[in-house]
């Protein structure tokens, strides 16, 4: 359950670092559908390969990496500290083939316009 918070965090996410237009595709804000019931649950990626991300257990941010439409993201911060054990493991997940959703675990976030 905290690795699937974590994930619809940051992906809660809600950085592994790529300067390159390949993520031009991911960056903008993302959504949990449905919301949680008390919050939502959004994560916003940027071309240089970092984001942040809030859900109910607090703040994280970190960098990812996307190779095709595997998303991998890696938490480097949660709530002000840096992450470690479980937290701080790559979440690996996918990018659906119209860059609109990022689906992991029964968990989606939906791009917003």
């Amino acid at each position: 359950m905290q690795r699937a918070c974590l994930f619809a965090a940051i992906l809660a996410i809600l950085l592994s670092v790529g300067c390159s237009k390949k993520n031009a595709g991911l960056s903008g804000t993302y959504k949990r559908q449905p919301p949680i019931p008390g919050g939502d649950v959004t994560m916003t990626f940027h071309e240089e390969g970092t984001f942040v991300g809030k859900n109910l257990g607090g703040a994280g941010k970190g960098r990812y990496k996307l190779e095709g439409r595997k998303l991998t993201i890696t938490t480097t911060e949660m709530n002000g500290k840096p992450t470690q054990g479980k937290e701080a493991e790559p979440i690996t997940t996918t990018l659906s083939e119209d860059g609109r959703s990022i689906s992991d675990e029964g968990v989606q976030l939906i791009k917003q316009e």
